[in-house]
């Protein structure tokens, strides 16, 4: 009986290759080709409201570098201070797109750490914008690099 079902289907695989081409498990691994892009929620929070949109791996490490960018200015700044000289640190701007099924998604940070005395008081930029809507707030630095640091861990076999 068993082996009757078995026949019957590959029976059925081979017509429908004849019909329509290789069959259907052929077919599949023809238009898997490269992998998707991995893309997982990151998640802004500016007190109570929050922004929450798909980040994949280049976007964070883009987003990363920025943000470290960013701290090492304010170390900088603090070891000129101690020796009673002045650094002008770079303002960070970064604009970066997540590719969406959805729709692209496009990131924009910005901070001026010359405005702040530290870190820990610094604010950054943040526009998130898809399509005709776009969204804008203001975070702490060091919130944004918890959260990443948070999705980091989360997402570690994915980065």
């Amino acid at each position: 009986m068993i082996k009757a079902i078995v026949t019957l289907a590959f029976a059925c695989l081979l017509l429908e290759a004849d019909a329509f081409g290789p069959p259907r498990a052929a077919r599949w691994r023809m238009t898997l080709g490269e992998a998707p892009t991995v893309r997982h929620d990151f998640q802004i929070v500016a007190g109570p409201q929050s922004i929450r949109f798909g980040l994949d791996k280049s976007s964070f490490h883009e987003v990363a570098g920025a943000l470290n960018q960013v701290l090492l200015d304010f170390r900088a700044m603090k070891e000129a201070a101690v020796k009673g000289e002045r650094h002008h640190a770079s303002v960070m701007t970064l604009t970066t797109t997540v590719a969406d099924p959805l729709g692209d998604v496009s990131v924009q940070l910005e901070c001026n750490p010359n405005g702040y005395a530290d870190q820990f008081s610094a604010k950054v930029f943040a526009v998130v914008s898809s399509g005709h809507l776009r969204t804008a707030s203001e975070v702490p630095l060091i919130q944004l690099v918890e959260s990443m640091k948070l999705f980091k861990a989360a997402h570690k076999d994915d980065l």
